[in-house]
């Protein structure tokens, strides 16, 4: 069995905070969570933006070395390219699809 190159996380850490919502209870009492990743919902945000690209960077330098990689392209290729065509839908007095010869 071959060896493994162990994965090194990055070290730039997600952006946390201490956001707290409060949400009532079917018995009425309040019920608290944390939701200490809130800041990763802004995708423009300076810090959303550099833990994305250090997680990418994770991510394809470990599919780079996965021996079924290739195979896995192909067989996904293979599931998409057919060709497709919409329902027929009426616009004014005429139907119009649409075509994809899936290439």
């Amino acid at each position: 069995m071959e060896q493994q190159t162990p994965i090194v996380y990055p070290t730039e850490l997600a952006p946390r905070g201490d956001v707290v919502d409060e949400y009532k209870s079917a018995d009425g009492s309040i019920v608290k969570v944390a939701d200490p990743y809130r800041a990763l919902e802004d995708p423009d945000a300076e810090g959303t933006k550099a833990w994305v690209q250090a997680q990418n960077v994770l991510t394809q330098d470990f599919l780079k070395t996965c021996d079924l990689r290739e195979k896995i392209a192909d067989k996904m290729a293979n599931l998409i390219e057919f060709a497709k065509m919409t329902v027929p839908h009426k616009h004014g007095a005429h139907f119009y699809f649409s075509y994809n010869s899936g290439l």
